[in-house]
């Protein structure tokens, strides 16, 4: 019943335009009926800042740069039509991820509160990490068992109109 997207920021992207800051939050905030939420979590510093080269890990790098991570979502009531409901989710991935993005494009995303829809998963989502990680799985997992739509490696399955995964020739 809703749909959400998320977005890391560094120190960079909040102090350095603060003109694109106030209108990236703008459109994150949203008008009065679109009854959207934000929530900002503190998520990094310390240690974490310190641990900057670390090749071999799955997290996204930029955790390593990100002092905040904030969730935009909104929802719908029980019974919403399907017109709703897409725009809501079009607003999500075409509006104000964007926004967030724009404002820091140097970092990447929480893939566990991320928008699923987002067409720029693969950067987002793993950073400068994808292509290694792309590597070691076709290495561990050459038929593909493992699957989801924003895994690493997904990109070489398509779903049929049966909702059957069959792999991308």
């Amino acid at each position: 019943t809703s749909a959400l997207g998320s977005r890391l920021f560094s120190r960079a992207s909040v102090q350095d335009d603060t003109t694109g800051l106030r209108n990236m939050l703008d459109v994150i905030a949203g008008s009065p009926e679109e009854f959207t939420s934000n929530n900002f979590e503190l998520v990094s510093g310390g240690q974490v800042f310190k641990d900057t080269a670390d090749p071999y890990s799955g997290l996204n790098p930029a955790w390593r740069i990100s002092y905040f991570n904030n969730i935009v979502a909104r929802g719908w009531a029980p019974g919403s039509s399907e017109d709703l409901k897409a725009a809501v989710m079009r607003d999500i991935t075409y509006n104000k991820v964007p926004a967030m993005e724009k404002q820091a494009p140097d970092t990447g995303v929480y893939m566990n509160e991320a928008d699923r829809l987002d067409p720029n998963w693969q950067t987002n989502f793993y950073g400068d990490h994808y292509e290694r990680l792309l590597e070691i799985k076709q290495r561990r997992d050459p038929r593909g068992v493992f699957y989801c739509p924003t895994c690493v490696g997904s990109a070489a399955w398509k779903e049929d109109e049966t909702g059957r995964l069959c792999r991308i020739s």
